[in-house]
């Protein structure tokens, strides 16, 4: 998926409450990993949990970096210490917040974890304190213990000159329940050559795996008849019933 896709997924999640405590953020571009992070974090706090900025006094706070509720682990050269983590478990653990709203910790260059520091933030992911979240940043995933990627959720963002070039609001749409702009959005769809159709539903069942894997099963079905057939608006419009059904859920 790409960066703003990543964040209107995460603000639908955080609005419904249903947003795990512990995330890998995994990209090639350290600026998209960065951008992810501050973004998760401000819509984290948000008074409306919106994936926009929208002026309230939380997204000021975060964007200012004046979030009292927050901290970084970078790293000193090419290592996280177990000593790091000890002091975020320490301070974590403690209720003096501000507003005992949520908490955040965000593990730069996750890369860095050794196997000592993973196994002390390990104890800590298992038993987080509560609307406490964890943001782990990591170029290469590979470089994760598998302990800890099997209590975080993985988020694959795209680089920045990887990102799709067509416009395809798609997933927004979803998540908005906008049944007018889906609509209009597969009509659309079915104007388009069948090359573009094919690598606009190839995007979209990538991002879909991670937002609503029935969905995801209902575009791959489409993918692979738009792939076979030369006439494929029937396909088209039984993926748009597939969407309407799903939002009326």
């Amino acid at each position: 998926m790409n960066k703003k896709d990543f964040i209107y997924f995460c603000s639908n999640a955080i609005s419904k409450n249903n947003m795990h405590h512990a995330i890998i953020i995994n990209s090639s571009d350290q600026n998209v990993l960065d951008w992810c992070a501050l973004e998760f974090e401000r819509v984290l706090f948000c008074e409306n949990h919106s994936p926009i900025f929208d002026d309230c006094n939380w997204c000021k706070k975060i964007i200012s970096k004046n979030n009292l509720n927050s901290e970084t682990i970078s790293g000193e050269g090419s290592t996280i210490s177990k000593d790091d983590i000890k002091k975020i478990i320490y301070k974590y653990s403690r209720s003096s917040f501000e507003n005992n709203i949520s908490k955040i910790y965000i593990i730069k260059n996750g890369d860095f974890l050794k196997e000592t520091s993973s196994n002390t933030l390990l104890k800590f992911l298992e038993e987080p304190p509560k609307n406490t979240y964890c943001v782990i940043l990591v170029k290469d995933i590979v470089k994760i213990l598998d302990t800890i990627k099997s209590r975080c959720l993985i988020y694959k963002v795209q680089p920045e000159d990887l990102d799709i070039n067509i416009k395809d609001d798609l997933s927004k749409f979803y998540i908005e329940k906008n049944k007018i702009k889906l609509f209009d959005y597969f009509i659309n769809l079915k104007k388009e050559k069948k090359e573009e159709i094919v690598n606009s539903l190839e995007a979209n069942f990538q991002k879909f795996m991670v937002i609503n894997l029935k969905l995801a099963e209902s575009i791959l079905l489409c993918l692979n008849e738009v792939k076979k057939q030369n006439y494929f608006n029937l396909s088209i419009e039984n993926l748009l019933i597939d969407f309407m059904r799903e939002i009326e859920c």
